[in-house]
């Protein structure tokens, strides 16, 4: 994909057979390459959707040879990387219905994209506010690490060094450090301190929203409750999932994208956008 400023990114793009009547977006979370939807989507894609995954500026396949000093923000990644990936597939393939998954910051940031106009529904997996007064216990003084320590590091090298730090990618120091002053803060706002929370309201498709019991250390229910009300002119739909509802022992911050954990939801979510798609429901 090429964003509307010159920048280049990694994408793929799996053609079902039906990529034309119904299509897909993975919108990924914060320090996750788009290899681990790599399952989700192939999954979609025999069931006929077309899917297309990207790597945000600065992360997995499209970060830069020289991390240090890069200047990348989460703004960024919404107004330049998400509309290309929106842009793209309206282009190319012309989907008569078109949705998107959030995952985490990919949902949090979506608002904040103007081409999410172009989407008819959004499925939001472990979407929540970032703002720590929702966290407790030993949960919350890990994050308050990461809020406070962590952004020091971050500095230091230019980007927070991820291999260090146990991540699947390393994350440019701005994106990083705006986050975590969105988290400390509990508002969005862009790089001049003015709030975005405005922006929640301009969505106004329906969204289905995932969370789940065992996810208390990176989506606990409060901040994602606290995050959709929000959301003032979508209509949203709660699903707060136990792992044992589907035979499961855990399903956590990243299981609805795994094989063992995501057909059954997988399905479910798929018979949820389908019933917002005119195109299927005159059909039937």
């Amino acid at each position: 994909l090429v964003a509307s400023d010159g920048v280049s990114l990694a994408a793929t793009w799996y053609p079902g057979h039906d990529s034309h009547r119904r299509s897909l977006i993975f919108l990924s979370a914060l320090a996750s390459p788009q290899r681990y939807l790599r399952h989700a989507a192939g999954w979609l894609q025999q069931r006929g959707w077309g899917v297309l995954t990207f790597d945000y500026r600065g992360i997995g396949a499209s970060e830069p040879t020289t991390r240090r000093g890069a200047r990348v923000s989460l703004l960024e990644w919404a107004t330049h990387d998400m509309a290309a990936a929106i842009d793209w597939i309206r282009r190319e393939i012309h989907p008569r219905f078109l949705a998107a998954v959030g995952h985490s910051i990919g949902g949090q940031i979506l608002a904040f994209c103007p081409a999410h106009r172009h989407l008819d529904a959004v499925v939001h997996v472990s979407v929540c506010s970032g703002d720590i007064r929702f966290w407790k216990g030993s949960d919350k003084v890990l994050l308050g690490i990461v809020y406070y320590v962590y952004p020091a590091v971050a500095r230091t090298f230019g980007y927070l060094p991820g291999a260090r730090l146990g991540l699947a990618t390393s994350i440019p120091r701005d994106v990083f450090l705006q986050w975590c002053r969105w988290g400390r803060e509990g508002v969005y706002t862009d790089e001049r301190g003015m709030s975005l929370e405005h922006l929640y309201a301009s969505l106004t498709g329906p969204v289905l929203c995932y969370s789940f019991t065992d996810d208390a250390r990176y989506a606990p229910l409060a901040a994602v409750m606290h995050l959709h009300r929000s959301f003032t002119n979508a209509s949203v739909e709660y699903r707060h999932v136990r792992p044992s509802q589907y035979g499961l022992d855990r399903i956590g911050h990243f299981g609805f994208f795994k094989p063992r954990c995501g057909e059954a939801m997988w399905e479910e979510m798929v018979r949820w956008l389908d019933t917002r798609n005119p195109a299927l429901t005159a059909t039937r």
